[in-house]
């Protein structure tokens, strides 16, 4: 019953109009910052190898304009092909679930454990670095998912030679080897304390790269990193001369996110009650 009150749920179209303006708002952000601020005409260092808190760095130099139109070209399409396989609201809701419950295991180890994470982007000066930071929420996850997500399971399928349906122990070492590796790549700039938050959000992606394929960790994590740029000006230590446009349209932005966010709590909880009314009636 329950499960088709969540397929109910989520093919609502209304439903999946909402999470593609959510989706799309950190992008067109993004856009107008950068058209503002002359960023797509400058070099960008395009860090391929690195590690984090360490002078190891493998980067090439590219054109803002093109990085980040490769960035927003697949972002854009991986959002669109959820949509046309009708995987879009399956895996937002599902995502968005274990990222609460994820988040809620982290501060309970951290209460047990007594190691907590550090945030070090409010603590440090972001003068002159106002744009690479808005562009890192667009590279950062979608490097982390081509590595931790994107190079195990192309080495996996190379192994057993199958593009999908790998055995059971393959996906356990799929899920838990590279999350542990994911887990410990954020202890350098986040402590101790995040490190096994960051192994369940770990396993959370990989679990969603096999279950709805890899461009849905891909949208997901970076949505999930770059749904903080319309509020960027409210940021601590926000250089708010370096983001003029954002500054400007702060507002408008921030309303159309409040809304959105209201209107999908109502149109979620009026769903699950129709849905699992129908359900209920069906059986």
């Amino acid at each position: 019953m329950w499960t088709n009150t969540f397929r109910y749920m989520t093919k609502n179209p209304l439903l999946l109009l909402l999470l593609m303006i959510m989706l799309f708002l950190p992008l067109f952000a993004s856009w107008g910052q950068f058209l503002s601020s002359g960023f797509l005409g400058q070099t960008v260092s395009v860090s391929l190898l690195f590690w984090p808190k360490t002078d190891w760095k493998v980067a090439v130099p590219l054109p803002g304009w093109l990085i980040f139109g490769v960035i927003s070209l697949i972002y854009a399409c991986g959002i669109l092909w959820l949509v046309r396989k009708k995987k879009l609201g399956q895996a937002f809701l599902f995502i968005l679930v274990g990222l609460l419950l994820a988040k809620a295991a982290g501060a309970a180890f951290q209460t047990i454990s007594g190691w907590y994470s550090t945030q070090p982007i409010g603590a440090q000066s972001l003068s002159g670095k106002a744009n690479l930071l808005v562009f890192a929420t667009w590279h950062n996850p979608l490097w982390e998912e081509l590595v931790f997500r994107g190079i195990p399971f192309l080495l996996l399928t190379l192994i057993y030679r199958r593009n999908t349906d790998l055995p059971t122990g393959a996906r356990w070492i799929y899920l838990l080897i590279p999350s542990m590796i994911f887990a410990y790549y954020h202890v350098p700039g986040h402590g101790l304390g995040a490190f096994f938050e960051s192994f369940l959000i770990g396993v959370l992606w990989a679990w969603a790269a096999l279950r709805w394929g890899l461009l849905a960790p891909i949208v997901l994590h970076i949505y999930a990193d770059a749904m903080i740029i319309p509020s960027l000006p409210k940021m601590k230590n926000m250089p708010l001369e370096e983001i003029p446009w954002l500054v400007n349209q702060s507002m408008l932005l921030q309303s159309i996110w409040a809304l959105c966010v209201l209107v999908f709590l109502i149109l979620v909880l009026a769903l699950l009650i129709i849905g699992w009314r129908k359900a209920r009636t069906a059986y």
